[in-house]
């Protein structure tokens, strides 16, 4: 018991050390609730603005699939789900093939027959490791910056949309934690605005 209580306070100490920053728009008068998301995570370096076959060959088209990222969907689908309950992740890449190539065409057809309210599309723009220097010793933290997009899915147009940060504060900090945190920031700030129940850690 002793053990754990150590453990607890040690992980809630290096969870305090990450600080985050949000800069979220409601783009809609009357918000809808959603019970049921559709998550779709790209790396791409491309902007994305509206959904569209331009937008999706640009920031989504074999990105959304990669091999190179599976691992931070994994993450990061999984940050949400415990994050965003009770609320319903639906993970979009487990409907294809793994490092696929996947055209707009199929990738609509596709969604025809997956079960979802709304499309959560979250865009990782960057996740880097920037040195600091203290007493003389060197160590590195994890920084990151994301885009969100809600998006209907009867008319595929933009509800809500936000820039999230979140940087580590010590070095004992690394990526999962960092999505961790982006996960509830990312829940709270979609309960607030009125697009899905409030989560239950909250």
């Amino acid at each position: 018991m002793k053990k754990f209580l150590i453990f607890s306070l040690f992980a809630l100490l290096i969870q305090s050390c990450i600080t985050s920053r949000i800069n979220s728009h409601k783009l809609v008068d009357q918000a809808e609730r959603y019970n049921k998301l559709l998550l779709l995570i790209t790396d791409s370096e491309q902007d994305f603005y509206e959904w569209n076959q331009e937008n999706f060959d640009y920031v989504i088209y074999s990105r959304f699939n990669h091999l190179d990222t599976d691992y931070e969907r994994k993450v990061i689908g999984n940050a949400l789900q415990r994050n965003i309950r009770p609320t319903i992740i639906v993970p979009a890449d487990k409907a294809f093939t793994i490092h696929s190539e996947v055209s707009y065409a199929d990738f609509m057809n596709t969604l025809n027959y997956l079960e979802y309210d709304a499309v959560l599309l979250v865009q990782i723009k960057g996740l880097w490791k920037e040195q600091r220097i203290r007493e003389g010793d060197s160590y590195f933290v994890p920084r990151s910056e994301f885009h969100v997009f809600l998006i209907d899915k009867q008319r595929f147009k933009n509800q809500y949309l936000a820039k999230i940060n979140v940087d580590g504060g010590s070095g004992w900090n690394n990526f999962e934690e960092i999505f961790s945190r982006f996960s509830r920031e990312l829940a709270k700030d979609l309960s607030d605005k009125g697009f899905i129940l409030r989560p239950a850690v909250l």
